[in-house]
């Protein structure tokens, strides 16, 4: 459940608090004898969810008796945004061995949780065998300072400026390198060296960045071999540009982009992401990559929903007024958003969102401001008009282009 005022004014909302609320509940179970036990660690940040269930496996260990764990990005939301942060966060810790069981959260029909699933369960098979413990040392909670970059492959450099969310650069074909007002800014060079042929992104005639460039066959053990094997030549991280193809579009393009690149950025954050697909548009690779860069907490560029996935506490159609939330407001940059359906879980499920929306009563809704209640029992007719005002009164409003 959610943590209690005492964890958080000790812990905060923390994995180490997670794990301690966890341990305490586990104790009082095992005082009375009791062992059947499943223990969950769930946050909808992927970061704090991957580091709480790390910590939890610790401790487990330093207890001498290790239970089963139950993985899932709780409240994941909709859409392409749910299946890549529950892709990231599960993927994550499956590939480094943790983990038993698995839930996917949706705010759509639970037909669709189990889809993804079947599908997390045969890209884990495919591309993530377990990466060798040594691979690379993890990433710490506190995240990376690393702002990778997005690129596009384009043909017409003047499309740049319609795609969204907007890329960093677009490449053409020829190895031009536009930047996002359509100007030519560097190019693609490559050269001959020990280590075989080697490619090289160059912006401004500044120092150029190392590409990575491999497929959907590549497990992600074999990225992370790479990118080692480009630091012990000399090349930092921050360096680097994983170019990744993926034959797909669609759900399935945010599936296996989202189970093969969040892992690795969950180990390695690099420089630059530049997703391709024979299938997808400009505007789906963007927002697959963003969505990615957003959930392993590398990039803050797009609107990020929290929604649970519905039950029958819900006061209202959920997945409808998630989407008529998002209708009104993926315009904006960088703040998070949680819908949910009823006050018993979605006070503790708000506390990662900058505004929350949430069930009060048949017909009502209550509005947050982070955790701060400001505006209660407001009529659904209004409450999303409502929410705008908070957003604006924040001066986080901007209007749709």
């Amino acid at each position: 459940g959610s943590l209690s005022d005492r964890i958080l004014w000790k812990w905060g909302n923390t994995p180490e608090g997670m794990v301690e609320s966890a341990l305490e509940y586990l104790d009082i179970c095992e005082d009375f004898g009791f062992d059947q036990i499943v223990i969950s660690m769930k946050a909808s940040n992927p970061l704090i969810m991957i580091e709480a269930n790390k910590l939890l496996l610790e401790r487990l260990k330093g207890r001498g008796h290790i239970y089963p764990i139950h993985l899932g990005v709780t409240e994941a939301g909709n859409g392409y945004e749910g299946r890549i942060r529950s892709m990231i966060g599960i993927a994550t810790l499956l590939s480094q061995g943790i983990g038993d069981t698995i839930r996917v959260s949706l705010a759509e029909d639970p037909v669709n949780e189990v889809y993804v699933i079947k599908n997390l369960i045969r890209l884990m098979h495919e591309k993530c065998l377990r990466i060798k413990a040594d691979a690379h040392s993890s990433r710490v909670q506190a995240g990376s300072t690393i702002s990778p970059i997005v690129i596009l492959t384009v043909r017409n450099p003047e499309s740049l400026s319609a795609i969204t969310p907007k890329p960093d650069y677009g490449v053409t074909q020829e190895g031009l390198v536009y930047s996002s007002d359509g100007k030519v800014v560097g190019m693609i060079t490559s050269k001959t060296t020990d280590g075989g042929l080697q490619k090289s992104f160059s912006v401004d005639g500044k120092s150029s960045m190392h590409i990575i460039e491999g497929d959907e066959t590549w497990h992600v053990s074999t990225w992370i071999e790479s990118i080692q094997a480009a630091v012990d030549y000399g090349i930092e991280p921050g360096e680097i540009i994983l170019r990744v193809r993926i034959p797909a579009n669609g759900y399935a393009l945010a599936m296996m982009a989202g189970a093969i690149i969040g892992p690795v950025l969950m180990r390695i954050p690099v420089g630059g992401i530049w997703l391709e697909s024979p299938y997808a548009s400009p505007d789906e690779l963007s927002r697959v990559t963003f969505g990615i860069l957003q959930s392993a907490r590398l990039r803050t560029d797009v609107v990020e929903y929290i929604a649970c996935p519905s039950c029958g506490r819900t006061l209202f159609n959920l997945q409808e007024v998630v989407e008529r939330v998002r209708k009104k407001t993926s315009h904006l940059r960088g703040i998070k958003i949680a819908v949910m359906g009823c006050v018993v879980n979605g006070l503790g499920e708000i506390a990662d969102a900058d505004y929350g929306y949430i069930g009060s009563g048949p017909g009502r809704v209550n509005l947050y401001r982070g955790k701060k209640l400001v505006k209660r029992n407001v009529p659904e007719a209004q409450a999303i008009d409502e929410l705008i005002n908070l957003i604006k009164e924040d001066g986080r409003w901007t209007d749709p282009a």
